[in-house]
């Protein structure tokens, strides 16, 4: 088929062959590159926000620990003004004094370093729930004749919907020394952050610090953050549908789920049913560090994760940015996509241009061959045009001086043949 096709055919074949191959092993060349660059930039982009993410929260943990901080270091700077000058823990005897330092909350005459103690716990606590949006309320609790020696208990805890209202006790010391987040901080010695629990309606967790004096503890400062207000970090991102973010405790623990709230309080393992991938999630979280990893979900998705460490307390928590492994790779898929339909669409312009240009410039050239062809088939009596001898030059007069030669040998040989 191909020895019987015409010439500008022929030479169009075998140009855009030629073109096909060539523009084959680019493309491949270029979806390899490229797929490398969009994935280095999407992975990028994904960590960038899963640290973002991890800086929202960092910020909610550093202010809830500058409050309990502050607390716990006027508290320290009080005991020391008290050995040094013990006047300060004595109560007043004369009335006007007795009147000044009556207690707010409770209904105590103070000594004058108690009282101080009472005024800047309790405004710090007040105007903390007032204006710092991210804290739900502080509160502060003391072991018992701890605060003051002939007080058994003193607590106190103001949240925003109370902080414009007259503070109460809160509660007696063998209810709140039982709350988790006393419990922890007084029985580890150090500040914790606990898991989400339910108060009021909502979710918490707490940032709890111990206070001591001379290794002794005297009471737990605690700062409680609403779960709800982790709904800052990035969770949506129209690039990618597929996106969620989840924050995770030291233990696994799920704290905040941008999925499903009903995810809070469930473990990192019921998402991970591989055991590898579980194992190589949990070594990474162990060396503290920022990293990637590919795993399979438990309904069978396969996600890239991106995971940033969160310093909460002295833990570490965790925040995870997450994507579908197909979102991932859309972008390499459209980019693949664009080039062959454009590859596909160049090649086939290219191929229909030779075809027209050759057509044009090889037409007195196919004519020079018919009329050879004729005359290798014994039809003697041939005839064309050199239509233009600027497209076919000398080739097409050299044509014509082979085909008048040639009649002439005919017409030689026709007549010894007549006289013999």
């Amino acid at each position: 088929m191909f020895k019987s096709m015409k010439l500008a055919p022929k030479l169009a074949l075998a140009i855009g062959s030629m073109l096909t191959v060539i523009l084959v092993i680019l493309i491949g060349i270029t979806v390899s590159l490229s797929r490398s660059a969009i994935s280095a930039s999407t992975y990028s982009e994904l960590t960038e926000i899963s640290k973002s993410n991890s800086q929202q929260i960092q910020r909610i943990f550093d202010e809830a620990e500058s409050v309990a901080q502050n607390m716990q270091h006027y508290l320290e700077q009080s005991y020391q003004l008290v050995e040094d000058d013990p006047s300060w823990a004595v109560v007043p005897s004369v009335q006007e004094a007795r009147e000044l330092c009556k207690s707010s909350i409770y209904n105590e005459v103070l000594t004058p370093i108690s009282y101080d103690v009472e005024v800047y716990l309790r405004e710090t606590a007040r105007s903390t729930a007032t204006y710092n949006e991210d804290l739900a309320g502080v509160g502060v609790m003391f072991e018992p004749h701890k605060f003051q020696s002939n007080m058994r208990g003193y607590a106190f805890y103001i949240s925003e919907d109370n902080a414009d209202q007259d503070i109460q006790p809160f509660g007696v010391y063998e209810a709140y020394s039982q709350e988790n987040y006393y419990k922890m901080a007084a029985e580890g010695k150090k500040p914790v952050v606990t898991d989400p629990y339910e108060y009021e309606g909502s979710t918490m967790v707490s940032y709890a610090c111990p206070v001591f004096r001379n290794n002794d503890l005297t009471g737990v400062v605690v700062a409680d953050i609403k779960v709800s207000n982790f709904d800052k970090v990035n969770a949506a991102n129209e690039h990618y549908p597929s996106m969620y973010a989840t924050i995770y405790n030291d233990a696994g623990k799920i704290i905040y789920d941008s999925e499903d709230k009903n995810d809070i309080g469930r473990m990192l393992q019921e998402f991970t049913p591989v055991a590898s991938e579980l194992k190589a999630i949990q070594d990474k979280m162990a060396e503290g560090n920022a990293f990637q990893i590919e795993t399979t979900r438990e309904d069978g998705r396969k996600v890239c994760r991106f995971f940033t460490p969160i310093r909460a307390a002295e833990q570490t928590w965790w925040s995870l940015t997450a994507i579908s492994s197909r979102d991932m790779d859309a972008a390499v898929r459209e980019n693949v996509f664009w080039m062959l339909l454009i590859s596909v669409i160049a090649l086939v312009i290219i191929i229909l241009t030779i075809i027209l240009v050759l057509q044009k410039m090889l037409r007195p050239v196919q004519g020079v061959v018919d009329a050879a062809r004729s005359i290798a088939e014994g039809n003697l009596d041939v005839h064309f045009e050199a239509a233009n001898e600027d497209e076919i030059g000398i080739l097409s007069r050299t044509f014509d001086g082979m085909a008048a030669n040639l009649n002439r040998i005919v017409t030689d040989v026709k007549y010894v043949l007549g006289e013999m």
